[in-house]
């Protein structure tokens, strides 16, 4: 996530890349193919559970990344962690994500959207970003 300046002098978020390299074999030339099948690539604290076990992905991984940076936005800190880089991959897999802390008096409104964009399987995630921002719309004048 980079800072900018925008339009009018204002300060604009901008999310650069998720780490998700799509590299596809080209049919006629075999021998410049890099990766097998199976293969994964992305940053592992953002990667979707469907990207980790070297599935097809499609803007449903890029939900799940959009989950797992709101939540680290939120928080400051990841939703999921292991001790390494293969640790990490596993859980995202295999574990739920980390509880927001109480502390921070999260509206329980903005926790359901953020866990929904976190669900291991791709069908339970918000479709679309609109989806998402339509479910924050309210919510996000509380913090």
């Amino acid at each position: 996530i980079m800072l900018v300046s925008g339009e009018n002098g204002q300060i604009v978020a901008k999310i650069v890349d998720f780490g998700l390299a799509k590299i596809l074999e080209d049919d006629e030339s075999p021998e410049l193919k890099i990766t097998q099948t199976g293969e994964c690539f992305g940053s592992p604290l953002y990667m979707s559970p469907e990207q980790c076990m070297g599935k097809k992905v499609d803007y449903r991984s890029d939900i799940y990344s959009l989950g797992c940076i709101m939540f680290e936005c939120l928080t400051g800190n990841p939703p999921i962690i292991g001790a390494n880089a293969a640790d990490t991959i596993a859980k995202h897999v295999k574990e739920r994500p980390a509880a927001f802390p109480d502390a921070l008096q999260i509206p329980n409104e903005i926790k359901l959207v953020v866990y929904k964009a976190l669900h291991k399987e791709p069908v339970w995630r918000p479709q679309s970003v609109t989806e998402i921002k339509d479910s924050l719309s309210g919510s996000l004048r509380q913090l």
